[in-house]
């Protein structure tokens, strides 16, 4: 879908008159999207801000923005913290980011499973990945990106309610947690948790999840609980009602 061009700039004060871009935002500006001296464009900050203004471009390799409308979004009212198992492709993690973004995630924290099959370090295009998507999705709120040692070290110092998808979890049991302001979903890794994770996860009143029948990838796993605990939050619109017609077979030889 077609968006206005918007950029990054993380400026601290909403009442500033100008924002200059970052050497990146305006090579982007000025030699990709190849935008001229005096057209509309946006530039959030990560933190809730957004301005519209006129670009300005006084050199080859400089730009900024003069303010001429302001705008700021208030946080979600429940901050939720993806903590999915670290994966083998890093393309998979920042597939997870993109999503988690679009998603309106206040927090992706990769552990350290068990069944991982390398060491987890942040990487800077983690980053870099969040702040294209919110760019491109419209998100005004950047999400905290980190890692943790362990699925026990992420769930010692988080404190608050959560849920963990796993595929032998009854699809038929319903799920109750009890929202505070924040809300954590557990997704494992290839291989999925093990059986001491699910351990730790349960002593730790992790709700079990069932996404149906059938076993799915770990990114996507992660996609469909996000989604899911959007819907539920409500931020993907009203509800959707089906209606059926059931074929009666009158009339059928």
């Amino acid at each position: 879908m077609s968006h206005p061009h918007r950029f990054f700039a993380p400026y601290d004060e909403i009442t500033v008159a100008r924002v200059p871009l970052p050497p990146e935002e305006a090579h982007h500006a000025l030699r990709v999207a190849r935008l001229k001296q005096g057209d509309r464009v946006s530039v959030i900050n990560g933190r809730g801000d957004e301005i519209s203004g006129t670009l300005m471009a006084p050199g080859r390799r400089d730009a900024f923005v003069e303010v001429l409308e302001r705008r700021h979004c208030s946080p979600p009212r429940v901050a939720v913290t993806l903590a999915p198992g670290g994966l083998h492709q890093d393309k998979l993690q920042q597939e997870i980011i993109r999503r988690a973004v679009e998603t309106g995630v206040s927090r992706v924290c990769f552990w350290q499973a068990d069944h991982s099959q390398k060491s987890i370090a942040f990487q800077e295009r983690w980053l870099r990945t969040a702040v294209e998507s919110c760019k491109q999705c419209g998100r005004f709120y950047l999400p905290v990106i980190d890692t943790a040692p362990s699925l026990e070290a992420f769930l010692e110092q988080y404190s608050g309610p959560g849920i963990i998808g796993l595929p032998e979890a009854d699809p038929t049991a319903p799920v109750t947690v009890e929202l505070t302001d924040r809300l954590a979903v557990l997704v494992g890794p290839e291989g999925d948790f093990s059986t001491r994770e699910k351990a730790i996860a349960a002593d730790f009143g992790m709700a079990p999840v069932s996404l149906g029948g059938y076993v799915y990838r770990s990114e996507t796993a992660a996609a469909f609980l996000m989604t899911l605990v959007a819907d539920r939050l409500g931020e993907l619109g009203p509800a959707l009602t089906v209606t059926s017609k059931v074929c009666s077979g009158e009339g059928m030889e």
